[in-house]
């Protein structure tokens, strides 16, 4: 749990929203079932491309960010005069087509 609430740079209630009881902060929520389906598709990366070896991790794409990083273009990069990066994608996109269409991985989603 170190790991994601670091690759996030996020504290743990940022997952466990409950500080009623230990059972409460156990509960399952949108973040969690997020977070379960994004170890799925980095497992699926490292199997499809690494021969399994952890190469992609969380911090690749979060990078100290709840929401992941954009990489910019090459004509971002070299532009003398850039324009402010945006997000262009919505802030929740699900990692469920990625798997299907790229990876031929199945999911109980």
């Amino acid at each position: 749990m170190g790991f994601f609430s670091g690759s996030l740079s996020e504290s743990c209630e940022f997952c466990h929203k409950s500080e009623i009881t230990w059972e409460a902060y156990a509960q399952d929520n949108d973040m969690k079932n997020m977070a379960r389906r994004m170890v799925i598709m980095m497992n699926g990366i490292n199997q499809a491309y690494f021969g399994g070896k952890r190469e992609v991790t969380c911090y690749t794409c979060h990078r100290n960010s709840a929401i992941p990083k954009v990489t910019p273009t090459f004509a971002d990069i070299y532009n003398p005069n850039p324009a402010p990066m945006t997000r262009t994608r919505s802030p929740n996109p699900s990692p469920v087509p990625l798997l299907r269409n790229r990876f031929s991985i199945n999911t109980c989603v």
